[in-house]
């Protein structure tokens, strides 16, 4: 059983329990072919950013024998402030 706490009102501590507002029932197949449209469209933005965005932004920046080292180092940041960023927000959700 999942309980759910929300606060009542602004008073620190004054907390009820509520039921969950997500709906129980089983994926059908149209709920995994809305969450695969949405995973494509996610999917084909941010894919683009490795091999073509961050090339053409570092590449005036940086000279030519450092550009793979500033881009795995553009991609490592990203990836650690994913990592870091997405826990975070569950938390403040």
């Amino acid at each position: 059983m999942t309980v759910c706490l929300k606060f009542d009102s602004p008073a620190i501590g004054v907390m009820s329990q509520s039921k969950p507002t997500a709906a129980s029932h089983p994926l059908r197949l149209l709920d995994y072919l809305t969450l695969n449209v949405y995973w494509f469209a996610l999917s084909f933005l941010w894919n683009s950013m490795g091999p073509i965005l961050l090339p053409a932004v570092v590449s005036p920046s940086v000279a030519e024998l450092q550009r793979g080292g500033a881009l795995g180092l553009i991609s490592a940041l990203g990836l650690i402030a994913a990592i870091v960023v997405q826990p975070a927000a569950r938390g403040v959700e």
